[in-house]
This record gives structure tokens, C-alpha cells and sequence, in this order.
């Protein structure tokens, strides 16, 4: 089966995260890349757009689930924001998720952050 990949890159979103004291007082930007791995034969063969990775689902999980309350760790968000691609999306294989921050370390590092890859359990 081949995989193709789909992805929505620089998905900027202002969130509540972090553990430090300050860190719960503010929002930070953050950016986030959604990159899923499908199958898109069918996408292909019929133009059907339900069967391929919908761009506004992976953009929508990132902003949905960064905006929503305060989020102690960027693992914890880039791990919600890949368990609900593969929930929403059956279609897609695996998800990578990388979440940037840039408040954090701001003298030492342009940004920091994390980067998560998730696969869909064998049938």
C-alpha cells in the first residue's frame, strides 16, 4: 500500500502552557506541524475529498486542543493533538505532531519543543 504524506505546517495558536508560575498567568505562541501518513488510492481513483485527510481537521486539532485550558507540557499537547487525528481521521496511518514554543528559553534558543509520532494498532 503506498502512503502519501499530507500535512498543515506553521499552524500558529496562542496557548496556556508550561508548568512555571508566570506560564499560567499568559499565553504563549506556539506553532505546530500536523503531518499524517494515508493511502490515498481512493482520494485518487473517485475525487472524493471524504476519503483523504481533511487540511481544517488537522489545523482544528492543534487549535482546538491548544486552546482549551491550560496544558501543563508540550508532550502532553502534541500527544492529544496526534490521539485525535487518528480518532477522526480512520483513514490515517500514522501522525507526527511537532509543537514549538517560543517564550520558553527566549535568550538561550530561538524555540524549543517536541515532536511526536503516532501509529494506528495493526488490525
Amino acid at each position: 500500500m503506498p502512503l502519501d504524506k499530507v500535512f498543515a505546517r506553521g499552524i500558529r495558536i496562542d496557548a496556556s502552557i508550561g508548568t512555571l508560575p508566570w506560564e499560567k498567568l499568559v499565553t504563549q505562541p506556539l506553532e505546530v506541524d500536523v503531518e499524517v501518513e494515508i493511502d490515498n488510492s481512493s482520494l485518487l481513483a473517485t475525487g472524493d475529498l471524504a476519503k483523504g485527510a481533511d487540511f481544517d481537521e488537522l489545523i482544528a486539532a492543534a487549535r482546538d486542543l491548544g486552546t482549551n485550558g491550560h496544558v501543563m507540557l508540550v508532550e502532553s499537547l502534541a500527544d492529544r493533538i496526534a490521539a485525535r487525528v487518528l480518532q477522526r481521521l480512520p483513514m490515517v496511518q500514522s501522525v507526527r505532531v511537532e509543537v514549538r514554543k517560543y517564550s520558553a528559553c527566549a535568550s538561550a534558543a530561538n524555540h524549543v519543543g517536541v515532536e511526536v509520532t503516532r501509529r494506528r494498532p495493526s488490525a
